[in-house]
C-alpha cells in the first residue's frame, strides 16, 4: 500500500504544481499614451452649470445639469456635435449612469429616478418628499443593470442626511442614514463584483469651520462606517475612483489604496496644482485635474496633457479607448465646455 500511496500523492502534487503554473497571469499594462489633438466645446446656456457626463460610446454621450429651462438640462452628443431635443421635462438632473444606449438612469431633485429605454424618457421612481425632506441624488452608479445605487440627501440644508438608493433590477428601494447629519453622498464605487464592500464620498456641511470630505466604506443596508474625514482643502480634500477593477483613494496630494483598515500610499504627487480628481484606464494610464489643465501619469511620470488659457474648473469626465472628453466650467464667462482628446 505504501508505494501507491506515495506515488499517489507524488501525482497529486505535481498536478497543483503544473496547474498553479498554468494559472492565468494578468499582463502588466502598457503606459498610457499621450499624443492627444485636443478640440473644445462651448455651451453657453444662461443659468446653466453641467455636473455629470456619461457615455456609451464616443457617438453616445450624455451631460445633465440643474438650471437653465427644463428643456436644456440633458444634452447628447452624437459624435459631431451638442445638442438637446428641447423637450421640457420636470426634471433636474444632478446625476447619469447607465449600461448602453436603451437603459439610462438620470438621478435628480425632488426624490426622483428617470429611465432613457431607448425610446423615451420617462420617471420611474419617485420618492416621497416635502418641503423639510427634500430628496436629492447627486450620484448614480452601477456595475449591472441589477445592482444600481442612487446616492445623495435628504433634507434642506440645515438638517440634511445622508441617503442611498438601491436597484435590484425590479424596484428602488430608500435608505436613509440619519447619524450622518449634514452629509450629502457625492459618489459611490465597489472595485469589483467579488467584493462586498463599497467606497463612499461625502461632503459635511460645516459653516463655522469649513466643509469637510469624507470617505465611507459600506456594506450594505445600514452597515456603513467613515475611514477617512478631511477639511476641503489641497492637502486634506479626498476623492474616491475605480480604475481597472480597483479602488483608488485620493488624499490630498497622495494616492492610496485602503486594505487592512487603513491607507497605504502609492505616490506623491508633487505637482502644486493638482486639484484631486483622477480618471483612469489602468494604474499606468491616470488623468489628473489640475486648477490649469489636465495633466498624465503613465506609471512613471506627471505630465501636462493641455494647460488652461483661463479660470477653468474640470468637474467629470469619461474615457474611451483612443478618445476622452472632459467636462468643466469657465468661471469668467459662465459656459460650459467639454474638452475632447482623440490619440493620433
Amino acid at each position: 500500500m505504501y508505494p501507491f500511496i506515495k506515488a499517489v500523492t507524488f501525482l497529486f502534487c505535481f498536478i497543483i504544481i503544473i496547474s498553479c503554473n498554468n494559472s492565468p497571469i494578468e499582463p502588466e499594462p502598457q503606459p498610457g499614451r499621450r499624443d492627444y489633438v485636443w478640440t473644445v466645446d462651448t455651451l453657453a446656456i444662461p443659468f446653466m452649470s453641467f455636473a455629470r457626463i456619461w457615455g456609451s460610446n464616443t457617438d453616445d454621450i450624455l451631460i445633465v445639469g440643474p438650471g437653465g429651462g427644463l428643456d436644456k438640462t440633458i444634452y447628447h452628443f452624437d459624435g459631431v456635435s451638442w445638442k438637446t431635443d428641447n423637450i421640457s421635462r420636470p426634471i433636474s438632473p444632478l446625476s447619469v449612469w447607465g449600461f448602453g444606449k436603451n437603459n439610462v438612469w438620470f438621478g435628480g431633485r425632488d426624490g426622483r429616478i428617470w429611465r432613457y429605454n431607448g425610446i423615451e424618457l420617462k420617471e420611474h421612481t419617485r420618492f416621497e418628499t416635502t418641503r423639510e425632506k427634500n430628496i436629492g441624488f447627486q450620484e448614480m452608479w452601477g456595475d449591472s443593470p441589477t445592482n444600481i445605487f442612487a446616492a445623495g440627501y435628504s433634507g434642506d440644508e440645515e438638517n440634511r442626511t445622508a441617503v442611498i438608493a438601491h436597484y435590484n433590477g425590479v424596484k428602488w428601494e430608500l435608505t436613509e442614514f440619519t447619524d450622518l447629519k449634514k452629509y450629502n453622498f457625492l459618489r459611490i464605487r465597489r472595485a469589483n463584483t467579488a467584493s462586498n464592500k463599497y467606497y463612499l464620498m461625502a461632503i459635511k456641511d460645516e459653516p463655522t469651520t469649513g466643509d469637510l470630505l469624507s470617505i465611507f466604506e459600506y456594506k450594505g443596508g445600514t452597515d456603513i462606517k467613515l475611514i477617512y474625514e478631511g477639511k476641503a482643502g489641497l492637502q486634506t480634500a479626498a476623492f474616491i475612483q475605480k480604475i481597472d477593477d480597483e479602488m483608488y483613494f485620493v488624499i490630498g496630494n497622495t494616492l492610496n489604496k485602503y486594505s487592512d483598515n487603513e491607507f497605504k500610499q502609492l505616490m506623491q504627487i508633487t505637482l502644486p496644482n493638482f486639484g484631486t480628481q483622477i480618471f483612469g484606464r489602468s494604474k499606468k494610464d491616470i488623468f489628473l485635474r489640475m486648477l490649469d489643465g489636465i495633466a498624465h501619469y503613465n506609471g512613471s511620470d506627471i505630465e501636462y496633457l493641455y494647460e488652461f488659457s483661463g479660470n477653468v474648473s474640470l468637474t467629470d469626465a469619461v474615457l474611451f479607448d483612443k478618445e476622452v472628453f472632459f467636462l468643466a466650467f469657465d468661471l469668467t464667462n459662465g459656459d460650459d465646455l467639454i474638452f475632447h482628446g482623440m490619440l493620433k
